[in-house]
C-alpha cells in the first residue's frame, strides 16, 4: 500500500510540474538527473517557459479587456470570454503540442483534429468557469443569503469554480492525449485508459489549476481593482490641474 502511495504521489508530481501524464521512461529519467545536478536549471526548460507564458498572457488579456469595458461602460461577459478564450487557447495548444512532442511515448507526428477540439473544449470550459462563473455566482450566493459580503463570496467561487470543473474536464484531456499517443487503440482500450488515469490527473490539474485561476484569480482582480483606481485618481488629480 505504501509503494502504491508512493508510485500515486510521483504521477501527481510528475503531471503538476510538467502538464501532461505522457512521459517516456528515458525522457523523465534524462530531465530527473539534469534537475538533480542543477536543480534551477528546471526554470530555464522550454515546460517552464511555456506556462509562464501560458498564465501570464492569459491574465495580461483579461484585464485589458475588463479595463476597456469598464472605460466603455460595455457588458463584460462576452468579450471577456471569447477574448480570453482565444488568447489562451492558442497558447495552450501550442504548449500540449509542444509538451507531448517533448514527452510523448512516440515519435513526434501530426497532433489529431479529434485531439485539438478535445483540449480546445477542455480549455473553454476552465475559462468560463476562472473569468466569468465566478462573479456571477457570487453575487447569487450573496443575495440568497448564504455568504454576508459579496467579497467574501467571490473569494470563495474564484477558489472553487476552476478547481472543481476539472472533475469534467479531465477524461477529454486524458482521451485527447491517449487519441495521439496510441492511434491504434480500441475505443474499449481508450475508455479503461481514462479510468485508470483519471484520479491521479485529476488530482494533479485540480493542484495546478488552484494555485494558477483559484489564487491567481483573487490575486489578480486585487491588483486589477487596486492599479484602476490609482488610474482613476491620477486621471482625476490631472484634471483638477
Amino acid at each position: 500500500m505504501v509503494e502504491s502511495l508512493k508510485i500515486t504521489i510521483n504521477d501527481i508530481i510528475k503531471q503538476f510540474v510538467f502538464c501532461s501524464p505522457f512521459f517516456s521512461e528515458q525522457t523523465e529519467n534524462s530531465i530527473n538527473d539534469k534537475n538533480k545536478k542543477r536543480p534551477g536549471k528546471f526554470f530555464g526548460h522550454p515546460s517552464y517557459r511555456w506556462i509562464v507564458t501560458l498564465y501570464s498572457c492569459t491574465y495580461m488579456s483579461a484585464n485589458l479587456i475588463e479595463h476597456i469595458c469598464e472605460k466603455y461602460h460595455l457588458n463584460k461577459d462576452i468579450p471577456k470570454f471569447v477574448g480570453v478564450s482565444f488568447v489562451n487557447i492558442s497558447i495552450c495548444i501550442a504548449k500540449d503540442r509542444a509538451f507531448t512532442r517533448m514527452f510523448g511515448l512516440i515519435p513526434p507526428s501530426k497532433v489529431p483534429k479529434t485531439s485539438l477540439l478535445l483540449w480546445l473544449t477542455r480549455d473553454c470550459m476552465t475559462i468560463a468557469m476562472s473569468f466569468n462563473l465566478p462573479p456571477a455566482l457570487a453575487k447569487k450566493l450573496h443575495d440568497n443569503g448564504y455568504f454576508s459580503s459579496y467579497k467574501t463570496a467571490l473569494v470563495a467561487t474564484q477558489l472553487l469554480c476552476p478547481v472543481s470543473i476539472q472533475l469534467l474536464s479531465t477524461p477529454l484531456h486524458l482521451l485527447g492525449s491517449d487519441l495521439y499517443n496510441n492511434k491504434q487503440s480500441t475505443w474499449e482500450k481508450r475508455l479503461k485508459f481514462v479510468r485508470r488515469e483519471y484520479g491521479k490527473t485529476a488530482a494533479a490539474r485540480m493542484a495546478r489549476i488552484l494555485p494558477a485561476f483559484g489564487i491567481g484569480g483573487v490575486a489578480n482582480r486585487a491588483l486589477h481593482e487596486y492599479f484602476s483606481v490609482k488610474v482613476l485618481v491620477t486621471i482625476g488629480d490631472e484634471a483638477d490641474k
